[in-house]
């Protein structure tokens, strides 16, 4: 007796420090050992509540009620009704979410919070919506949430290194090192650069100076030589204006046919935040055959687009896209994906360059997207759905891949809605 007490008081114990996984194991082996161990039962089914698994739950306390005729199991099942429309509803935020339609997912994933069902993957869900809509704050919150219930949960943990990347309000744990370092050497070049100048200038004017006096000097010792070289200069005029005309008109257009990086505007748009002039200017030149300065000012307006224009500009896609302003959608969706190729957002912006070349009717460059999307991110959430638009696209042109598609939705998601009578005929399955 005394044993079994110890281990459930463990569970308790792990399920408080936010370990649920470890708990709902020592529940699983106390049930195992002893059906009528209704703590026990009842613990599993609340774990498996919060969790999500509404079905495992249900089964979990109707045998604690059946066999044991357990009280607080009837009073679980007597509301467990609401919780299977609970779930119905976090379905399709679910989907809304898949459709970018953040505003209704967030709706529906208000009325689901309500209770503790499903409490880990509906704070989840909702810390998806805070951190598409830039609210990283709540974001944060219902991230501290989860991990209080599953310390390791990976979704959490994905979504909190996403905030940490794009939100300066959750740089946490500072290191005045780091910032106290970077003014130290902003002072010292303040004021190098403070006394460079009257140095430079004086120096300058010092050089000047000697230089002239160096040529007086000159003239006065070798009068002849002036007055032989103004004579060679008179008569050779004429031959020597042409050549020196094309040289420097040669010269001239040379410098005319190089643009110069605008190393001023970038630092600009970096501190305003400019992303759409950083992307003009950013695309426009070759990292590659820049000076050291500008290199730095380049490295600097790329990683500002990394770091924060790929989501502005995905957020911008995303609303044209909603107002069915597709023309507008795929500029921004192809503005994000230049700088996207590392960041979480990748996968959703080649999915959503898909969609949106889809609605335009042009099929080819939406097959290749889907195409893409598939090759590069199979366990993905949209993977049954590329599937299926590559299937059904394709066979309108090419049957022999549209089935290939298909076979892979019959293996892969046969449980899916996608696999339905459409890919069904496109295999010939009666």
């Amino acid at each position: 007796m005394k044993d079994w007490k110890k281990r459930y008081d463990k569970s308790i114990h792990l399920f408080q420090n936010g370990e649920i996984d470890k708990a709902l194991i020592i529940c699983e082996k106390l049930i195992s050992e002893n059906l009528k161990n209704t703590s026990a039962l009842n613990l599993k089914g609340l774990l498996l509540y919060i969790k999500g698994d509404l079905k495992s739950a249900e089964a979990a306390w109707k045998i604690n009620k059946d066999f044991n005729d357990d009280g607080i199991s009837k009073g679980y099942l007597k509301d467990i009704q609401k919780d299977w429309e609970r779930l119905a509803l976090y379905d399709q935020a679910l989907k809304d979410i898949k459709g970018m339609y953040i505003n209704d997912a967030e709706k529906k994933l208000s009325v689901c919070s309500e209770s503790d069902f499903n409490k880990i993957n509906v704070n989840n869900a909702i810390a998806f919506c805070f951190i598409k809509k830039g609210e990283y704050e709540k974001a944060k919150e219902c991230i501290d949430i989860v991990r209080g219930i599953d310390k390791n949960n990976k979704v959490a943990l994905d979504n909190y290194k996403v905030i940490k990347e794009f939100s300066e309000e959750h740089k946490s744990n500072i290191n005045f090192k780091l910032i106290i370092i970077p003014l130290i050497i902003c002072f010292v070049g303040l004021v190098s650069y403070l006394l460079y100048k009257p140095v430079s200038q004086y120096i300058s004017k010092v050089r000047t100076n000697y230089i002239a006096s160096k040529s007086v000097k000159k003239n006065e010792t070798n009068p002849t030589d002036k007055t032989n070289t103004n004579q060679t200069t008179t008569n050779n005029t004429k031959q020597q204006v042409p050549n020196n005309s094309a040289t420097d008109k040669s010269t001239e257009n040379s410098k005319q046919g190089e643009a110069k990086f605008p190393i001023d505007q970038v630092k600009a748009a970096v501190n305003d935040k400019d992303y759409n002039k950083l992307y003009t200017i950013i695309t426009s030149f070759d990292k590659n055959k820049l000076g050291v300065n500008d290199k730095i000012a380049y490295n600097s307006g790329e990683q500002l687009l990394i770091n924060s224009g790929v989501g502005t500009f995905y957020d911008s896609g995303r609303s044209y896209f909603s107002a069915k302003d597709f023309a507008k959608a795929k500029i921004e969706f192809e503005k994000a994906s230049k700088f996207s190729k590392d960041t979480y957002l990748n996968p959703h912006i080649i999915y959503m360059l898909g969609a949106t070349s889809e609605r335009l009717e042009d099929y080819e460059k939406a097959l290749a997207y889907y195409d893409q999307y598939v090759n590069n991110y199979y366990s993905g959430d949209y993977t049954a759905e590329c599937l299926y638009k590559l299937a059904t696209i394709n066979n309108n042109s090419d049957k022999t891949k549209a089935k290939q598609y298909a076979e892979k939705i019959s293996k892969d998601f046969s449980k899916s809605m996608y696999y339905n009578s459409t890919i069904k005929d496109i295999l010939n399955i009666q």
